[in-house]
């Protein structure tokens, strides 16, 4: 039964994918706007799960703002996916032309992207897709690391779309760490999407005031390698362009191994706190950031 509903799911998706293809990118982006507030009240997705995220987050505001905000989330939501159907017909010049604003380019340089391996992280803000098909075409080599999605069929689909435009992925399921340093020994790059739920293998970090778990292995790595961490943000400036926001890179600490991930992760997760609070209705509110919960103490 499992396996019937995520080929009917994917099946669906397939359908909806192909459609929109035949149909202009501007044109799809310009009824993605019109429409957002329409398919937000008829096709609420994880409406709840939504709005619990934004009241845990924004215990301060009203009802009313967090309301309207959750129709702005829906709009990003629909104009990302307008993107990424889009992504295969697409050359790298209208990708690139997409982009028209850098904030903090100087870190880049600073962090050694270009000149050796180097470690990026981001998050589920703007359209980060996008801004991973922008760098491949500027030719940065690196890998994303990725978890699977639930579904296979879809997980196949999103993982040829990124890799036709350039984006190695590597999954999160059976890692093979050697393959991992070779990569970075070869002057290649690794991204990672750290804003996840991480479940029991993470450690507890406050966001937004409450302990969430946050996966380690971003700050493992920079304690391997002696590289720092790039953090880099998608943010989207209208319907049709988007901005790159880089901040200083996070270097990893001397001293005891544990309170060195620690620091990494926490300084990580107050740069993806900043970033979110400027541009709220741009982060992935969807996925249950919270879900997982600390031991009680007896």
């Amino acid at each position: 039964m499992k396996a019937f509903l995520h080929l009917m799911e994917y099946a669906g998706l397939k359908t909806l994918y192909s459609t929109f293809r035949l149909v202009p990118f501007q044109t799809c982006m310009r009824l993605a706007d019109f429409f957002s507030p329409a398919l937000a009240l008829s096709i609420p997705f994880r409406k709840k799960i939504i709005l619990e995220n934004l009241r845990r987050a924004f215990p301060d505001k009203s009802e009313r703002f967090l309301r309207h905000l959750l129709k702005k989330i829906y709009r990003n939501f629909y104009l990302f996916m307008m993107e990424f159907i889009h992504f295969e017909k697409r050359s790298r010049e209208e990708l690139s032309g997409q982009f028209v604003e850098f904030i903090g380019e100087e870190y880049i340089r600073e962090a050694g992207v270009g000149d050796k391996g180097f470690l990026i992280i981001t998050g589920h803000l703007g359209n980060w897709e996008l801004m991973g098909a922008y760098f491949a075409s500027r030719d940065y080599r690196f890998s994303v690391l990725a978890k699977p999605v639930h579904n296979p069929y879809i997980d196949k689909l999103i993982t040829r779309v990124r890799e036709e435009k350039g984006i190695h992925v590597i999954s999160t399921r059976n890692l093979d760490l050697k393959s991992i340093f070779k990569t970075i020994r070869e002057g290649n790059g690794l991204v990672f999407l750290a804003d996840q739920d991480a479940r029991r293998d993470g450690i507890f970090i406050d966001f937004f005031g409450t302990p969430a778990s946050t996966f380690t292995g971003p700050a493992v790595l920079s304690l391997r390698t002696g590289l720092p961490l790039l953090p880099v943000f998608d943010v989207r400036k209208d319907l049709l362009t988007h901005k790159v926001i880089f901040y200083p890179p996070i270097y990893p600490p001397s001293g005891d191994r544990e309170k060195a991930i620690l620091k990494i992760m926490t300084d990580y997760t107050r740069i993806l706190e900043d970033v979110i609070r400027k541009y709220p209705d741009q982060y992935f509110w969807f996925h249950r950031r919270w879900k997982t919960r600390p031991k009680c103490k007896m």
